[in-house]
C-alpha cells in the first residue's frame, strides 16, 4: 500500500483534540490510513513519502442547507422586512431571468463552493435543473427535491410526480452518482397537513433523513398558533381553506403531531430561528439536527437562533448558507465568522464541528468531515499562523485566504 504523509504546524482532526506538530498518512486513494503526532508517523511509515505545509490540516466542509437552483438571483432580493416580503420579491425575481443565466450562475455556484472547500451538500430543489451543476464539480450529497402544497394540488399527489422527474433523469444516465435523491415538504405553512405526513413517513420507510424549514419566521408562528399574520390571505388566494394550516400548536409540535419524529431518523430542521424552549426541546429529545444559516437568517428576518439554548440542550447541529438569494456567497467560512461575531461567548470549536462532522452526519456521510483511520473526508490545508491556543478561534473568525486541497475524496 502505498502512503503519503501530510504534515503541518497542526492537524484538527474535529471528533478528537488538535495536534500539534501533526501529520496524516493517506494511501492513494485519499484513505486516511493514520493520523498522531509528526514525529511518531515518521517512525511508523519511514519510507513513506512527505508533504510538508505551513498552517493547519482540516477534513474538507460540509454545506447542509443550499438552494443551488436559486444562484442567479445573487444580490437581487432585498431583505429585512420578513420572510413574507423575502418571498414576494424573490418570485418575481425568479421569473424574469432566462433559462442560459439560471444554468450559468448554478455551475458558478457549484465550482465557488468546491474552491472554498466544501465536499458535500444538502442541496434543495423545486425543480431537478441543479443536477448538472452538482455533477460539473467532485460534489457529493443529498440532492432534497422540495414539495409545496401548490405542486400536491397541481398534480394530485406531488411526492409521485417527483419521484417520476426523478427516474426519468436516472433513466436517461443524467443523476449524478455522488448524490443520493430525497423528497422533503418545504415548510409547515407551505404544504398541506397531508402532504406534510405523506412526505415524512415516505422518508421514514425508506430510512432516510428529509429536511424541512421550520420556525423561520414570525409570521409563520402567528399561523400556525393563531391563524394570524401576512400568510393567511396569501394562503387564502391560492385556494387553501382557511384554518387547514393552523393546528394551534407551535412548529416543531407540529411536525411532531404529523410524525416526524415517528422513524429512525429524525428531519434536518433547517433555521430555528424563532424556536422557543418547546421547540429545542423536542428537538433534542428526537436528536433531530438543527441546521444554522446565520448570513441569511440576518438578511430575512435580521434575527438569529438561540444558539446557546440549542448547544446547552444538545441539540446536534450542522451549517448551511441557504441560497444566494439571502446570502452573498455560499462559503461555510463566513458563516462561522458571523456566528463567531455574533456569539462569541461560545467556543469557537462548535461552529467548526457543525461546518464539518455535525454535517457529514446530518447528511448521513460517516466517511467525511474528520480526520480518522478509514474515513475518506477530502483534507484541506488551511495557511495560517498563530499561536496553537488561538487556532481555532483563528480559523473561524475570518474567512481564510488561502485554502488548498491536498487529499481530495
Amino acid at each position: 500500500m502505498t502512503v503519503t504523509l501530510i504534515h503541518a504546524n497542526w492537524v484538527v482532526p474535529i471528533t478528537s483534540g488538535v495536534i500539534e506538530e501533526g501529520a496524516v498518512a493517506v494511501d492513494a486513494a485519499g484513505v486516511v490510513v493514520a493520523v498522531g503526532k509528526t514525529k511518531e508517523l515518521f517512525i511508523e511509515f519511514p519510507s513513506a513519502p512527505r508533504q510538508q505545509l505551513r498552517g493547519a490540516i482540516i477534513p474538507a466542509l460540509v454545506n447542509t442547507h443550499t438552494h443551488v437552483e436559486l444562484s442567479a438571483l445573487r444580490g437581487l432580493v432585498a431583505g429585512g422586512q420578513g420572510l413574507v416580503p423575502w418571498v414576494q420579491t424573490l418570485m418575481p425575481a425568479a421569473r424574469a431571468i432566462d433559462s442560459d443565466e439560471k444554468n450559468a450562475a448554478m455551475h458558478t455556484a457549484a465550482a465557488e463552493m468546491w474552491c472554498a472547500g466544501t465536499v458535500a451538500l444538502g442541496d434543495v430543489g423545486n425543480s431537478l435543473a441543479s443536477l448538472p451543476a452538482l455533477a460539473s464539480q467532485p460534489l457529493q450529497g443529498t440532492f432534497f427535491h422540495e414539495l409545496l402544497g401548490s405542486q400536491d394540488t397541481a398534480t394530485g399527489d406531488a411526492p409521485m410526480a417527483a419521484r417520476r422527474a426523478y427516474e426519468e433523469v436516472v433513466q436517461k444516465g443524467a443523476w449524478p452518482a455522488r448524490f443520493t435523491y430525497v423528497q422533503a415538504p418545504h415548510a409547515p405553512y407551505s404544504a398541506s397537513p397531508s402532504l406534510l405526513r405523506r412526505v415524512l413517513a415516505n422518508a421514514q420507510n425508506l430510512r432516510e433523513r428529509t429536511t424541512i424549514h421550520v420556525a423561520e419566521d414570525n409570521d409563520e408562528i402567528d399561523l400556525l398558533m393563531r391563524g394570524e399574520g401576512r400568510w393567511p390571505a396569501i394562503l387564502s388566494s391560492m385556494g387553501v381553506p382557511l384554518g387547514e394550516r393552523t393546528p394551534h400548536l407551535r412548529p416543531v409540535p407540529y411536525l411532531q403531531a404529523q410524525g416526524a419524529f415517528a422513524g429512525a431518523l429524525s428531519p434536518l430542521l433547517v433555521h430555528m430561528t424563532f424556536a422557543d424552549a418547546v421547540d429545542i426541546e423536542i428537538a433534542a429529545r428526537f436528536s433531530a439536527p438543527v441546521v444554522l444559516c446565520p448570513r441569511s437568517n440576518l438578511h430575512i428576518t435580521g434575527q438569529l437562533p438561540n444558539i446557546p439554548a440549542l448547544i446547552s440542550a444538545g441539540v446536534p447541529l450542522a451549517l448551511g448558507t441557504d441560497s444566494l438569494a439571502s446570502n452573498g456567497s455560499l462559503s461555510l467560512w463566513n458563516e462561522m465568522a458571523t456566528l463567531a461575531k455574533h456569539f462569541p461567548e461560545v467556543n469557537c470549536a462548535h461552529w467548526l464541528q457543525a461546518a464539518t462532522h455535525g454535517g457529514a452526519m446530518a447528511l448521513d456521510r460517516p466517511g467525511l468531515g474528520s480526520i480518522a483511520p478509514g474515513k475518506k473526508p477530502g483534507i484541506l490545508n488551511i495557511d495560517i499562523d498563530c499561536a496553537t491556543e488561538n487556532l481555532l478561534r483563528a480559523l473561524t473568525g475570518k474567512p481564510p485566504s488561502n485554502i488548498t486541497w491536498v487529499a481530495k475524496p
